[in-house]
């Protein structure tokens, strides 16, 4: 079996989708901070493998706006886990 090497890809409309309503604390807590900015919905985005749960999919849903760079957020659709990127 081979390894997937590249990433999936989807409209920000469809990130935010399968990642809204969750129950996710951490997820609702990023969203609300005043330098978070939401993917626009015409965006096409990446979607990885969720390393904590192995089930789901990082979905792009944001960046969190610094003063030098802004950091892309990826949030589990599965078990709502959010990781910034680098």
């Amino acid at each position: 079996m081979s390894e997937r090497n590249t990433d999936e890809v989807e409209t920000g409309f469809q990130a935010l989708a399968a990642v809204l309503g969750r129950e996710s604390r951490k997820l609702h807590r990023v969203m609300r901070a005043a330098n978070f900015q939401p993917v626009s919905e015409a965006d096409v985005v990446p979607v990885r493998p969720c390393l904590r749960c192995l089930d789901g999919g990082l979905r792009t849903v944001g960046y969190l706006r610094g003063s030098i760079m802004a950091h892309a957020v990826f949030a589990c659709d599965t078990c709502g886990d959010v990781i910034l990127s680098g």
